[in-house]
């Protein structure tokens, strides 16, 4: 599975109590998805895809050296 994603940040801290992904076993990516325009005011103040992959695994090696504004897969 691929998922495509223009990175916003790399949160590091969130309300685990809305998911079932807690900060301590998780890390997240959060960006644009590609429906939204980040140019575009509305769509930049409001990224809505945030990823959780698990702390240590390929995936989150794969995320770590996501650059901010970058589209990353």
């Amino acid at each position: 599975m691929r998922v495509r994603v223009q990175v916003e940040s790399h949160p590091t801290d969130w309300n685990p109590y809305l998911t079932r992904f807690g900060t301590g076993q998780f890390d997240a990516v959060q960006g644009w998805a590609d429906e939204q325009f980040p140019w575009v005011k509305s769509d930049f103040d409001e990224p809505q895809v945030r990823v959780f992959v698990r702390k240590g695994s390929a995936a989150a090696h794969a995320l770590e050296g996501a650059k901010t504004y970058a589209r990353s897969s």
